[in-house]
């Protein structure tokens, strides 16, 4: 099951593991060079052990591996089918995108002990792959581990920058959770009734956001305010009077023809019922918070750099990002001769005609011509 996900990086890894050899010269042109400062004799025989000198030593004949070990092979399809299930396991939203209906009662448990578990588990999936050998894999099974490795290498490196202390952003956060509803199905009443009790979790889920910010805070760990400016109106679309206008009462204004009358309608109460009492006042206190403390702490600068830890922060970004050695403000320079052209200012083309207008000599106006006075009407007696 895993396969499928971590071939996301299968196409870099390739290209990351291609090793290049360079040749030596070839031995006519050793001759060559010999012989115009040697006899023709000693070319030859300059010619004999330079070609002995280049010829590669002889080498054990041995076959790649075409077929994996069936024990190593094994190994590591269980690491990744363990990998799988804790991740669906941990990660309800994330498992509903997939489909998988596990945890569809609540969220994902952003306690600091539950993250502090889960970066755990994280160190200890690295620890299991590297104890699979992986020579005896096959090259298929051998991309998969190289695969895996990078995304798990790069996601306990992400542990040391405590991005979870900053788990609001302009486009994503508890703010936008309503779009759980377009993703589940809803198909019979268990379906509903799950989908109310996660509703009923919410002020919980709120409440461990409202926390991780105010450590983020304490650590220095904030985002852009200019960024975080957008979020009180994301909010503020959850605080509603009418329930049913709640976006999170989605799902309830289609529900599955299967349901008979009175029982959809029972479960449409409900659901208006929790969005009232527990909902909408989750999220008035915690925009309550978002606007009258957290914003005005955040960062006025946009630059990661600015970070605590931001010039380290910056370059495991970039390095995360694509595959080079440069530092991070090598990338930055280069970024920034790239676009010094296009930043150099344009006239714009009605600015260079009306200059080229005013540089030509004006013409004399044509001299108007006489006009003439209209012929008196005659009138008939």
């Amino acid at each position: 099951m895993l396969t499928g996900l971590i071939s996301r990086g299968a196409l870099m890894l390739r290209g990351a593991a291609r090793a290049c050899s360079v040749g030596a010269w070839p031995a006519a042109a050793m001759g060559l060079v010999l012989a115009s400062t040697a006899s023709a004799a000693d070319a030859a025989q300059a010619l004999a052990h330079t070609r002995a000198a280049a010829k590669p030593p002889a080498a054990a004949p041995s076959k790649p591996r075409t077929v994996s070990d069936p024990a190593t092979a094994q190994a590591l399809r269980r690491l990744f089918d363990d990998e799988w299930e804790r991740r669906m396991r941990h990660n309800p939203e994330e498992a509903a995108y997939f489909g998988d209906r596990r945890g569809a009662e609540g969220w994902t448990d952003l306690s600091l002990p539950a993250i502090a578990a889960r970066q755990a588990a994280d160190r200890l999936a690295l620890q299991r792959l590297q104890a699979i050998a992986r020579h005896k894999l096959s090259p298929a099974d051998q991309l998969h581990y190289d695969t895996f490795a990078w995304l798990q290498q790069e996601a306990v490196r992400r542990q040391d920058f405590k991005e979870h202390l900053q788990p609001v952003g302009h486009q994503s956060g508890p703010q936008t959770a309503d779009r759980i509803g377009d993703l589940l199905r809803f198909s019979s009443a268990a379906d509903y009734r799950l989908y109310i009790k996660r509703l009923a979790a919410l002020p919980t889920y709120l409440e461990q956001h409202i926390t991780l910010m105010r450590e983020g805070v304490k650590a220095g760990l904030t985002p852009p305010q200019v960024l975080m400016q957008r979020v009180p109106a994301q909010i503020a679309a959850q605080v509603v009077d009418d329930p049913a206008s709640s976006p999170f009462y989605r799902p309830f204004k289609r529900m599955a023809p299967s349901l008979a009358s009175a029982e959809a309608q029972a479960l449409a109460q409900e659901a208006q019922s929790v969005i009232r009492e527990k909902v909408v006042p989750a999220y008035r206190a915690f925009g309550r918070y978002f606007s009258q403390e957290y914003l005005p702490q955040c960062r006025t600068s946009i630059a990661a750099t600015d970070r605590p830890d931001g010039q380290a922060y910056c370059s495991f970004l970039a390095h995360a990002s694509a595959p080079t050695t440069l530092s991070a403000q090598a990338i930055h320079q280069t970024g920034l001769a790239e676009v010094a052209p296009a930043a150099r200012p344009r006239r714009s083309i009605r600015s260079r005609r009306a200059t080229r207008a005013s540089s030509r000599t004006p013409r004399p106006a044509p001299a108007a011509a006489p006009r003439r006075r209209p012929a008196p009407r005659r009138v008939r007696r």
